[in-house]
């Protein structure tokens, strides 16, 4: 036993320094976190106060959950429409996090409400049932496909490893699928009583199925442009009336520093000994290299905790001080700060494109160098420690902040005249267009074809089809955006006039064939099960958007 040990000793050596290195290189960026907990009041929903650390622990944080456990199996869908649902339809992440935020808590009162509360044992079935949480088969197999087992070590790999990073717990994740089922369970209450007629299922089929046969005429956008020269004089009368429609970005100054570790040099390789060596001398000389790789490992991860400690130690007496004596802290620890000029998000400097190693999802540095604020908080201008690069750490001050405004004319001049030359276009287009179809219905209620009509007009035609939704055309049509439009107009008429970006599509329909399918009674009741359900979301969005309506959420850190 003592032999064998002697001969593994490199080997054992080096997987007691990865394990070692397991600890260290784990993602402490939970340490360097400001302190979240309680605090100054961060946000009012229904009168009543909430603080950041409840905002974070309850919105924002859970939010990146959700968003990180997005897959494509039934209950990964279901979480992907509980954070959109959620977030109605914010158009920034904070609002985001904040709409998210106050549903939570509003759903929260209807749970109790309508007396629906999911049991522990549905909570587990449904976190077993996420494919993230499942067995990966062997390769070869298509992309995301599982065995279909729940893979406990990889469940444990996530609450251990990851979710902590986002500050949270295994109940936390158990809390957001409980809200989850529950607002499924919500949704399908409200929805009840919905009800679809058979006969509007089996219309919509029938029109989602048919075959259409086509005769198409279309009329360039491009001339129309090229024809609009606006003065000064009609730029500045359009940019009085759409000017609040163009801010500028957000511009911030910060001062910055990256702590790296200095690590020892790497000791000289021995010599290997002449002549030929015998098989004890090839494993002493190979446990030595084994040794010396394990030494120089365990040195850099030694120097590695050493700045995490160093690191935290900053964070610790910088929020101890409240952030003022964030320039001696610097200067004591002999890193080097960098102050950048003014920057935006379309002009980050190159060096702070640097990647996060380990940080919230889906939030490069420069995302999080832009949530910073100026108040009302005094720590509020200052980051978190952010891990980056391969063994590096970032932190930043916000030094000054420019909010967006209106843009001055001359600033917004090559956008305004793009619009306004567009939109110039768009009307003349839409006049030239309404003006050829009327000369086509008039020629062909005297006993013209279509395609003679048009010819009439100046038009060239193109006969497309017999095609469905997703058939591919000639000429550079699509049936996605032909079909609908021709779906419902009977033969011989022609369908309201189709826009896109290069064109406008006049449209006649040829023929429309009706296909027989047996299974047209199982389309039909999938048809109803999906526009009941369209009718139960739509219920419940708009009983939710009321509900948030009727809250008057407020961000207090605006005042």
């Amino acid at each position: 036993m003592i032999e064998n040990i002697r001969k593994y000793t490199g080997l054992i050596i080096v997987v007691i320094v990865v394990l070692v290195l397991g600890f260290i290189f784990m993602d402490t960026s939970g340490l360097f976190q400001q302190r979240a907990g309680g605090g100054a009041d961060y946000i009012q929903i229904d009168g009543r106060n909430y603080s950041q650390g409840d905002f974070n622990r309850i919105g924002r944080n859970p939010l990146n959950l959700a968003q990180s456990l997005r897959s494509f199996d039934e209950n990964g869908i279901q979480i992907m429409q509980f954070a959109s649902t959620l977030m109605s339809g914010a158009q920034t992440e904070e609002t985001a996090a904040q709409n998210f935020f106050a549903c939570r808590m509003i759903l929260k009162e209807a749970f109790d409400e309508f007396g629906v509360h999911p049991s522990q044992q549905e909570i587990e079935k449904f976190i077993m049932g996420l494919s993230t949480f499942q067995v990966r088969p062997a390769p070869g197999a298509p992309p995301g496909s599982t065995t279909g087992e729940f893979d406990q070590a990889a469940y444990n790999e996530f609450i251990d490893s990851f979710i902590g990073r986002l500050g949270l717990k295994e109940s936390d994740l158990q809390a957001l699928v409980r809200d989850v089922i529950a607002t499924t369970k919500l949704r399908e209450i409200i929805g009840d009583g919905l009800t679809v007629s058979r006969d509007l299922a089996e219309t919509s089929t029938i029109v989602n199925t048919q075959q259409i046969e086509a005769s198409v005429a279309s009329i360039e956008i491009a001339p129309f442009r090229e024809s609009i020269k606006p003065s000064d004089e009609e730029l500045r009368t359009f940019w009085e009336e759409v000017k609040d429609g163009y801010m500028t970005e957000q511009r911030i100054k910060v001062s910055y520093f990256i702590a790296a570790p200095t690590y020892p040099e790497a000791a000289a390789d021995e010599a290997a000994p002449e002549g030929e060596q015998t098989d004890e001398q090839k494993a002493a000389a190979a446990d030595a290299k084994a040794e010396k790789e394990a030494k120089e490992i365990e040195a850099k991860a030694e120097a590695d905790k050493q700045l995490a400690i160093e690191v935290d130690s900053f964070v610790n007496e910088l929020t101890d001080a409240d952030g003022a004596n964030f320039d001696a802290l610097i200067e004591a620890s002999n890193w080097k700060l960098v102050a950048t000029d003014w920057f935006t998000p379309s002009s980050v400097p190159d060096e702070l494109k640097i990647q996060p190693r380990a940080t919230s999802l889906g939030k490069s540095v420069a995302d999080q160098l832009f949530a910073l604020t100026t108040g009302p908080d005094a720590l509020a201008p200052f980051s978190k420690a952010i891990a980056v690069g391969q063994d590096q750490w970032l932190f930043a001050r916000l030094d000054a902040l420019e909010e967006p405004r209106i843009q001055t004319f001359e600033e917004a001049k090559e956008e305004i005249t793009k619009r306004y030359i567009d939109e110039k276009a768009d009307e003349a287009l839409k006049e030239h267009v309404e003006g050829k179809i009327t000369a086509i219905k008039e020629s062909m209620e005297a006993g013209k074809s279509f395609a003679e009509a048009a010819k009439e007009a100046g038009l060239t035609t193109t006969e497309l089809g017999p095609f469905g939704p997703s058939d591919t055309l000639s000429d550079g049509y699509t049936a996605a955006e032909l079909y609908t439009p021709a779906s419902s107009v009977n033969p011989g008429e022609i369908a309201e006039p189709i826009y896109n970006e290069k064109q406008a599509i006049i449209l006649s329909v040829i023929k429309r064939q009706i296909i027989k399918d047996d299974n047209r009674g199982q389309q039909i009741d999938a048809t109803m099960e999906r526009l009941a359900a369209d009718n139960a979301n739509r219920a419940f969005d708009a009983w939710l958007t009321q509900r948030l309506e009727n809250a008057e959420v407020r961000d207090l850190t605006k005042g």
